[in-house]
This record gives C-alpha cells, sequence and structure tokens, in this order.
C-alpha cells in the first residue's frame, strides 16, 4: 500500500497549506504557504499520483495543482533555496516517512547535494514560500495529506 495513495489532498507543514499564487497557470507560478480554508480553494488542493519507482527510498509520486494543472516543481536541477513553483512539466518527488505518523518528507530526487527536501524557504518573507532546502536534524520537514472531499 502506498504512503500516500492517489488522491486530492491539501498538503501542510506547520506553518501553513502549500497554496498556489492565485492558482497561475504561468510557468512558474509562486507556492506560498497560506492558512488552510478548509479544503475549499482549488489552490491549496493537490493532485497526487503514485508513480512506479525506480530507485532510492520511499515512494514516487507527482503532485498537481488542482486549480491550474500545474506541478509542484522547481526550476531545473533540484538546488538549495530553489522556491517551489507550479510548472506544466511533471516533476517526481520521493515520499519518505516523517518523525511521527502521518507526516512525510517530500524529498527531491536525483540531486548531489545531499538530502533537498521541501520546506518553509528561509528567507524570511510574507507569504512565506515553499522553498527545497537541506534535510536538517531536529526540524520540522514534514508535511501532512489531508484528503480533500
Amino acid at each position: 500500500m502506498a504512503l500516500v495513495p492517489d488522491g486530492v489532498y491539501q498538503i501542510s507543514n506547520n506553518v501553513g497549506c502549500l497554496t498556489l499564487y492565485a492558482g497561475s497557470k504561468e510557468p512558474g507560478a509562486q507556492v506560498n504557504l497560506l492558512p488552510s480554508n478548509g479544503g475549499k480553494d482549488p489552490n491549496q488542493s493537490w493532485r497526487v499520483q503514485n508513480q512506479e519507482s525506480t530507485a532510492g527510498n520511499g515512494e514516487t509520486v507527482t503532485i498537481q495543482n488542482v486549480a491550474s494543472g500545474t506541478y509542484l516543481s522547481y526550476d531545473g536541477s533540484p538546488d538549495t533555496l530553489d522556491p517551489l513553483r507550479g510548472f506544466p512539466d511533471t516533476r517526481q518527488w520521493q515520499v519518505q516517512m516523517g518523525p511521527d505518523a502521518g507526516q512525510y518528507l517530500l524529498v527531491a530526487p536525483d540531486n548531489f547535494q545531499g538530502m533537498l527536501v521541501a520546506d518553509t524557504s528561509l528567507f524570511m518573507i510574507y507569504p512565506p514560500m515553499a522553498a527545497l532546502v537541506p534535510l536538517r536534524e531536529a526540524s520540522r520537514q514534514d508535511w501532512t495529506f489531508q484528503p480533500v472531499k
């Protein structure tokens, strides 16, 4: 059984929910972390689709925004502090168990800088952005997947 079964979810961490800026279909639209709207806004709804896993720990998924049809991604090859954005091309993520039940890490595969994971950007701006950051021990870099009905 998949760690996160195929379906539509609101994906959140301790800061907020992944939110595609204005549901924009423009390639490179920013992904922010905003308070939950209770699953009513498609900008905060993401379709998770499990893929055939070819390597690594965990499971491989794509994450597609319901409002725009774009995929949770980053520009080019994964790099530290790359902001997460919506792009029309699919991007695979590895889902790994987090520190607690029902919590998961979103790992950028195929990077050569150690393990980069989706997290809150280290840049202190409002609204907070999601970005790739190095995995840090004893840090809350985990995500919950709440089904959207």
